[in-house]
């Protein structure tokens, strides 16, 4: 099928479920439609000039119609008429303030007013991982792309209405993007269900940028709270809410609190197992080629919301046998357990791994212990440090020696760095 008729079918099944309207929206920006009118040849450096033509609606106003293929617009139309080919969003924004129709041969239409358009044009520009993972599972529906959304959404920083409580005076601070804390106390704004007004749901959002749009769509005023994905379903499931990721736009999605219970049941489960090596066999480090750039960057979103991890260091290690498979170690210096953060992260290194790394172990840096501790704080320069003024990520290079080789196993103090290597990740893909 391709997407012309896609977008024909995605509009037949939204118009019947709204459930449905999300996959509709994503085939909708990303389709090519056609529309009456000419374009004017283009003279010296200045863009072409594009005329479309309107059409009377039954109401009495004025809008333009759209077709997703030439047979319908043909089939409608009856008569020859000059038409252009369009992206949906290059259409949107020519015809900015304009009532658009989209029209089938049959009698299923959907029009567009100009401020559900800018809605749209506003989602397509601010599309976080999140969303993007959001709309990816709407559009492919598959188990893979599914997965990965749910993978995103548990490691992610969620935006919320609503306002802390100040203790100290019983006034509400200023709002910031501070993460809540389990300990901290605020209140939070409910919305009318978009499809039900006499139904309220939790609105939630994948970005600020997104919660501002919508406080304007759903006249909410005040501020915003920040929380982590989990400690915000580990809140909600015990006040009986329905939430909405991203109401008001194109990409959303309800969850209902059996989804939530199964979250939260999957996001606990231990994702990780001990690593243990025969002894006696050498092991190699070094700089990992090529460099995990997408990897690094989704932890340096990930680690300011666990103030628990101090400085991060990164390397390969390889054993000293030739079919050995070269593992990705991701060294953390962290105040606590190294558990918690394994069993947060793991998703998260699941959803960015690639074939490059098929291992990915994490290991614990401590100060005066030999082995790998000693390796990562002499050789390895952090990609990550926690600074003690507030929580912010600082990128440096890692550039430790040429490959290095690291004394036997059987010679190292205490456990040995092998013992407190977890394995995240295992696979061939």
């Amino acid at each position: 099928m391709s997407d012309l008729s896609q977008l024909e079918e995605t509009l037949k099944k939204a118009a019947a479920n709204p459930e449905a309207r999300p996959a509709f929206y994503e085939t909708l920006m990303n389709s090519t439609v056609h529309v009456v009118g000419t374009q004017d040849e283009e003279i010296l450096d200045e863009a072409p000039y594009i005329h479309l033509k309107q059409w009377l609606q039954p109401d009495g106003s004025m809008a333009i119609p759209f077709f997703p293929t030439l047979a319908i617009l043909q089939k409608v139309l009856k008569d020859e008429q000059n038409y252009l080919e369009l992206p949906v969003p290059d259409l949107f924004r020519l015809t900015r303030g304009v009532t658009l129709v989209l029209t089938t041969a049959g009698n299923l239409a959907k029009a567009f007013q100009p401020a559900e358009v800018e809605t749209l044009l506003a989602s397509r520009m601010t599309l976080d991982p999140l969303a993007k993972a959001l709309a990816k599972a709407a559009r492919d529906s598959t188990e893979e792309s599914r997965r990965n959304f749910y993978n995103v959404l548990i490691n992610s920083r969620l935006f919320v209405f609503g306002e802390p409580k100040d203790q100290r005076d019983g006034q509400p601070p200023t709002p910031g993007n501070k993460i809540m804390a389990p300990d901290d106390q605020f209140l939070i704004t409910s919305i009318s269900h978009p499809f039900h007004k006499e139904e309220r749901v939790l609105p939630f959002f994948s970005s600020e940028e997104l919660l501002t749009l919508a406080a304007g769509r759903f006249k909410v005023k005040g501020g915003f709270l920040v929380f982590q994905a989990l400690p915000f379903f580990n809140m909600i499931k015990s006040m009986d809410q329905t939430l909405m990721l991203n109401p008001g736009f194109a990409g959303y999605k309800l969850f209902t609190q059996d989804e939530i219970d199964f979250l939260l049941q999957a996001a606990t489960q231990e994702p990780f197992e001990q690593r243990t090596y025969k002894p006696g066999g050498k092991i190699f480090l070094g700089p990992p080629e090529p460099y995990p750039q997408e990897l690094v960057s989704a932890f340096l979103d990930f680690f300011p919301g666990y103030p628990e991890v101090l400085v991060a260091y990164l390397t390969t290690l390889r054993e000293d046998t030739e079919d050995a498979p070269p593992t990705l170690v991701i060294g953390l210096e962290t105040e606590g357990d190294l558990t918690a953060i394994i069993r947060a992260a793991g998703p998260l290194v699941v959803s960015h791994s690639r074939s490059n790394w098929s291992n990915i172990d994490f290991a614990k840096v401590t100060f005066g212990e030999k082995g790998l501790s000693q390796y990562f704080l002499d050789q390895v320069s952090p990609f990550y440090r926690r600074t003690f003024n507030q929580d912010q990520a600082v990128v440096r290079s890692n550039q430790p020696p040429k490959e290095t080789v690291v004394s036997e196993q059987k010679n190292f103090e205490g456990q040995g760095f092998i013992s407190r290597l977890k394995r995240v990740f295992s696979g061939s893909n």
